[in-house]
């Protein structure tokens, strides 16, 4: 979602990880059970995702937390997996999907997300 990364055109089938937006722990029975509130994203875009140092608007654009925004600009390593590219400047869907859910991603911005 983040970056792209399709590794099913290389064989490879467990390079992605599914995560809820709104933490399971946080989240109705409901909320863990809906399709709108997950994302897909390679591990470590996941796991920024995870710890708030990206997040997504309702329109879908990406947004990095300033510390990981300051990092990319001094950082080369860091700017290879966290510059755009490979970040999009929205997120990526396959055909057909819907799109998460304004109210998970509000969620995540506003009780995950390290601006």
């Amino acid at each position: 979602m983040f970056c792209g990364l399709n590794p099913g055109s290389f064989g490879a089938k467990r390079m992605l990880v599914a995560g809820h937006i709104k933490p399971w722990k946080d989240s109705t029975s409901a909320e863990r059970l809906d399709l709108r509130n997950g994302l897909a994203a390679c591990p470590s875009h996941d796991v920024a995702f995870d710890t708030g140092l990206l997040t997504v608007n309702g329109g879908l654009r990406i947004h990095l937390s300033s510390s990981l925004a300051d990092a990319v600009r001094a950082d080369p390593l860091t700017r290879q997996y966290y510059g755009r590219p490979p970040l999009r400047d929205t997120i990526l869907l396959p055909d057909q999907a819907q799109p998460p859910g304004r109210t998970y991603l509000d969620w995540h911005k506003t009780n995950v997300f390290v601006a």
